[in-house]
């Protein structure tokens, strides 16, 4: 049985738990797992931190590959009512428990939940659209991947939204085994972020920090989550977050 923090259970075909100060619920087959391991977490992630500690009040985030809104919902939080949020997801079942988050948290003035996965301009998938024809020039404060391998056709779909939005930082997704399958690899999407003028960097989690790609290449080669910025700007903000982790927080995880 699932119980969050509050200690909501799973009921039938539904699960549903109270994490970080928000009520969350997925189909129990197609999202016990994952729901189970956001109740299981007794502190927030350092990677959780960090995409926080990024977003401005008033900001713009966009998610792709949302799942069922955990971090759409941390964002909408951050931002506020001034600020809007844009929420990928193409799978169908993670896509109506997106919309049912959204709207159980009262952030449905903020959050716009899209049916489609983030591409390249000329991708042939279906329910897709690049970032770039979606948005429209307008400017992004953070960006967050998690599209199952296809992180380098997303980032060659926003080319124009990056150069619009030179204070961006990106959260991306980097796993080696599901890259290869979608026919790219680790070595592409570094290039493509550097091409964007990023500094990609490591997201740590036992360390708590961030670490020079060359590093977890050479000791490591499985998925991480990249963080991505102005380097000047990187290790202030590493700083920050890694101090603020020493005292409690109510940055959901």
């Amino acid at each position: 049985m699932l119980r969050g923090e509050n200690g909501r259970a799973v009921n039938g075909a539904g699960a549903e738990i109270s994490v970080g100060g928000f009520s969350i619920a997925g189909e129990r087959a197609e999202h016990g797992n994952y729901l189970r391991s956001l109740a299981a977490l007794r502190e927030p992630r350092f990677a959780t931190r960090l995409f926080a500690e990024s977003i401005p009040s008033g900001g713009s985030v966009v998610h792709g590959g949302a799942h069922i809104g955990y971090h759409a919902l941390i964002a909408a939080r951050r931002v506020g009512p001034r600020g809007r949020v844009m929420a990928f997801e193409p799978n169908p079942a993670s896509y109506r428990a997106l919309r049912a988050n959204v709207r159980r948290n009262g952030y449905g003035d903020r959050v716009t939940a899209l049916p489609l996965g983030v591409a390249a301009w000329d991708s042939k998938e279906s329910r897709t659209l690049s970032l770039d024809s979606t948005i429209g020039g307008h400017s992004i404060d953070v960006i967050k991947l998690t599209s199952a391998g296809r992180e380098v056709e997303a980032l060659r779909g926003m080319r124009r939204t990056i150069e619009l939005s030179p204070t961006a930082r990106l959260f991306v997704e980097c796993n080696p085994r599901r890259l290869a399958d979608a026919g790219s690899g680790v070595a592409a999407l570094l290039d493509e972020l550097r091409g964007l003028g990023m500094r990609p960097q490591v997201i740590d989690e036992f360390q708590q920090q961030l670490i020079g790609v060359g590093r977890w290449l050479a000791d490591s080669s499985g998925p991480v989550q990249l963080f991505c910025e102005p380097a000047a700007v990187t290790r202030r903000l590493a700083r920050r977050v890694r101090a603020a982790g020493r005292e409690p927080s109510t940055v959901p995880a």
